[in-house]
């Protein structure tokens, strides 16, 4: 399956239990310059479930992958809901060049921007926008290597596994916090997540909450608030240029692009995250 549209077309008010914007079981959907947005997943009808994935639900050993795609202001219905933005389970997925904005449910939700869970669960994220999204924990992303969510059906004998390579994840919010340890950046638990070259901050919690992890250090390179053992990592404020309007381009006093005025500006301060990366990193993506 592939699913390439212009940047301006896309997936709006759409609804399903599984997948209210695109569901894929057991399929290999390319899913390139699409904006997913106002979909709901569950509670339709005189339904009172919970919905899984209501902008995109990947299931059943899927294999996807997305790109430069917009998922926001979709919505999971009711109680016990999973990944209001993608939903990954027992499947694998490349997410790059996207952005997850605004995408919750009115109960309890565990993955605001995206969920991943579960044996053969393989995601990667990398360029990505998590913002202002909102969950019960893992406002912006959660992971869970052992899970209760449906359908559980899969041959893989294969650990969860989730890299978050130079992603922003800002502003996302918790509703129903599950006690102290909930995270409102990145929550996971028994899986093997990596997160490298990336910023978490301003979410509402914990940003980062990493428990049962297959790695000792598994952040590196990154501005995690309020401080995350490991390499290269740094606790300062990244300096958005205007977090508030959505806009995470990083203050430069060398220059960065202004996408309300399509212009080239210079600041009059530099963000602390400029050209404190790993290399290393840069150089691997460029051969996958």
């Amino acid at each position: 399956t592939r699913v390439a549209q212009p940047a301006e077309a896309g997936v709006e008010n759409c609804g399903a239990e599984l997948g209210g914007g695109i569901g894929c079981v057991g399929g290999d959907p390319t899913i390139i310059n699409c904006t997913i947005q106002d979909c709901l997943a569950g509670g339709l009808g005189s339904a009172t479930t919970g919905g899984r994935g209501a902008g995109i639900a990947l299931v059943g050993e899927s294999n996807a992958t997305i790109t430069h795609c917009v998922i926001r202001g979709n919505t999971n219905a009711y109680s016990s809901s999973w990944g209001a933005g993608l939903y990954v389970l027992h499947s694998s997925a490349v997410v790059s060049g996207c952005t997850f904005s605004d995408n919750l449910a009115p109960g309890s939700l565990r993955g605001g921007g995206a969920y991943c869970g579960g044996q053969g669960c393989d995601v990667m994220f990398r360029n990505c926008i998590f913002s202002a999204n909102q969950a019960d924990a893992g406002a912006g992303i959660l992971v869970e290597g052992t899970t209760t969510a449906l359908p559980s059906a899969t041959m893989s004998s294969w650990p969860c596994a989730v890299a978050v390579v130079n992603c922003t994840i800002a502003r996302n919010e918790l509703t129903y916090a599950l006690g102290s340890s909930a995270a409102g950046g990145v929550n996971s638990s028994g899986a093997n997540i990596t997160i490298s070259n990336s910023i978490i901050w301003g979410n509402e919690g914990t940003a980062v909450t990493i428990a049962n992890a297959s790695s000792t250090y598994p952040v590196t390179y990154s501005d995690i608030q309020g401080g995350y053992p490991g390499t290269g990592n740094i606790n300062s404020d990244p300096l958005f240029a205007a977090a508030s309007s959505s806009d995470y381009h990083l203050k430069s006093t060398g220059g960065r692009y202004n996408p309300a005025s399509g212009a080239w500006v210079s600041d009059s301060t530099c963000s602390p995250c400029l050209d404190a990366g790993d290399n290393d990193i840069f150089y691997m993506l460029e051969l996958t």
